[in-house]
């Protein structure tokens, strides 16, 4: 499962993460896997994606900075971090043809984050976020990722908490109608 298999194959495609590594990533390695996003999108593929709340409060933002893989932050700075990416990612998907943006879905989660995955099709890459920023890799393709099937454990239930906490989240992207998956 790579990200040419968004542009290519996918159906289905969720993302929990953190917003600052989310934008990074539309930044990034970017441009290229947001146009992915976009061609996924224009395919009738439904991009949902979670990230961290820049509304959030100070403790969730103090303990997201000891568990992420760059300096700490204080919360402050966490939080116009976080404002910056959202307003990066809601400036490229307003960039992205009608079609495209209808089936685009962001939300914001306020919890501390813990487990963070991307969801292409029926299997789930999924690492680790949850131990001291230190003792990450520094470079995000030196992290290792688990790919899990969604058709039984532990996929399944990474699956059903993404539901919940999309249930339980605001939307950055509200003018966006539902599209049906």
């Amino acid at each position: 499962m790579t990200w040419a298999d968004v542009n290519n194959t996918a159906a289905v495609l969720q993302i929990l993460g953190l917003a600052v590594s989310i934008a990074t990533l539309a930044r990034v390695q970017s441009v290229r896997q947001a146009q992915r996003q976009e061609s996924a999108a224009l395919r009738g593929v439904h991009v949902r994606v979670l990230g961290l709340s820049s509304q959030a409060s100070d403790a969730v933002l103090e303990q997201a900075s000891m568990v992420l893989p760059w300096p700490k932050a204080d919360p402050a700075t966490l939080r116009r971090q976080l404002q910056e990416s959202e307003e990066r990612i809601a400036d490229i998907v307003a960039g992205w043809r009608p079609q495209a943006r209808s089936r685009f879905e962001y939300r914001r989660y306020e919890i501390a984050p813990n487990v963070h995955f991307v969801r292409i099709d029926g299997l789930v890459r999924t690492g680790f976020l949850g131990t001291l920023a230190n003792a990450q890799p520094s470079r995000l393709d030196d992290r290792g990722y688990i790919e899990l099937p969604l058709s039984n454990e532990p996929g399944a239930t990474l699956l059903r908490h993404f539901d919940e906490l999309w249930q339980a989240s605001s939307s950055l992207t509200s003018d966006a109608p539902p599209v049906e998956d």
